[in-house]
Parts: structure tokens; C-alpha cells; sequence
């Protein structure tokens, strides 16, 4: 009999998918035009996670004692038009291909594909947050915004729909491989009584 498997689980999985997904066509497109166009609408829109502030606020605190998200300006030289961000691209397309596999192994228990979409939605709560530092910086002006945008906020709550669904991948096909072991278990003890009857048998006949 077919397993048949949650629902929440299944959307869970075609909602990784879809996200990465989402972030290979932005990379696609981030090849053409040095990121002009509809990559750069992508980038600065509400569907995928601006990460560039916080990629600017790491740029900056690297080798700093001393790290502050304000007096500095928030420009990255990984945004669309700069000079890295065809590094940029490739890296995004890259990781984008292994999060496709991932989203499909991680349900099926490979540990590496679940570390895989752990880490991602680690970087996404970052790179929200960095636009959340942003706003609070008032993106490098001279004042204190104090408060933080309806967008900065939807990107926040974009990454946790990510860590959420992580973790229902993570919890069912946990549950799926203890069920797996338990199953293998019984059938190995269910098979005990077969064999030693066998050897029985054999030694008697011997």
C-alpha cells in the first residue's frame, strides 16, 4: 500500500521547490544586461529577499573590532550593474541548482540536502534582517529613521515561511526514517524464529 503522506508535508516541499525555483530564474536573468532589467526589478521587488544590505553590512564589519550598522553607506558592490555582481549570479544559479535537488533529498532523509536547506534559511533570516538594519540606519543618512518599512517586514516574515518549511520537511522525514528503521527492525525479528528452526533442522539432519 502506497505511503501516503501529509499534506502539510507536500506543501512544504513544493514551497521549497517553487523558492528555489524562484532564485534560479532571478539568477538566469541576472545574466543578461549585467542585472538590468527584469533581474533588478526581481531583486528590489516583495517575491524574493533583497540580501544586498546585509552583504554590505558584512563588507563593512569585516576586519572591524568595532561593528555599527550606522555611518557607512549601504551600496554592495554585488548589486545589479556593480562590478561583482556577475560573481553574484553565478553563485546564486549555483546554489539554486542544488537547492532544486535539495528540496526533492531532503524529504527522502539525505542528510546533506536537510544541512543544505538549514543553511539557506539561516542566510535568508540574515539577509532580511539586513534590510531591517537598513531601515533603522536609514540606509547610511545622516538621521535615525527608527522605524523599519512594510517591505523590510515582509522580507522578515518571507524568511520564516522558508525556516518553517524546513522544518516540516525535517520533522516528517525524520519521522519517515524512524518509521523505515522500525519496520526493517520487525522484519528482521519476525525472521529470527524462521531461521534458527533452518539451522535446526539442518543440524539434525546432519
Amino acid at each position: 500500500m502506497p505511503e501516503t503522506r501529509p499534506l502539510t508535508f507536500r506543501a512544504a516541499k513544493a514551497y521549497l521547490l517553487l523558492t528555489a525555483c524562484l532564485y534560479l530564474l532571478t539568477g538566469i536573468l541576472g545574466l543578461f544586461g549585467n542585472g538590468w532589467g527584469f533581474a533588478s526589478f526581481l531583486w528590489f521587488s516583495n517575491v524574493v529577499i533583497r540580501p544586498f544590505p546585509a552583504i554590505a553590512i558584512l563588507q563593512h564589519c569585516a576586519g572591524f573590532s568595532h561593528c555599527s550598522i550606522y555611518g557607512f553607506s549601504y551600496i554592495s558592490s554585488f548589486e545589479p550593474l556593480g562590478p561583482n555582481f556577475l560573481f553574484f549570479t553565478l553563485t546564486v544559479i549555483v546554489v539554486s541548482l542544488l537547492a532544486i535537488w535539495a528540496s526533492v533529498a531532503a524529504a527522502r532523509g539525505d542528510r546533506r540536502a536537510q544541512l543544505l536547506w538549514m543553511v539557506l534559511a539561516v542566510v535568508s533570516v540574515i539577509s532580511a534582517l539586513g534590510n531591517v538594519g537598513a531601515d533603522l540606519a536609514d540606509w547610511g543618512g545622516p538621521t535615525y529613521r527608527g522605524s523599519v518599512t512594510a517591505k523590510s517586514i515582509l522580507y522578515v516574515s518571507l524568511s520564516l515561511t522558508y525556516v518553517v518549511a524546513v522544518a516540516l520537511v525535517l520533522v516528517y522525514s525524520s519521522h519517515r526514517t524512524l518509521a523505515v528503521w522500525g519496520d526493517l527492525l520487525r522484519v528482521n525479528r519476525s525472521r529470527t524464529p524462521a531461521v534458527e528452526e533452518q539451522s535446526n533442522l539442518a543440524q539434525q539432519h546432519g
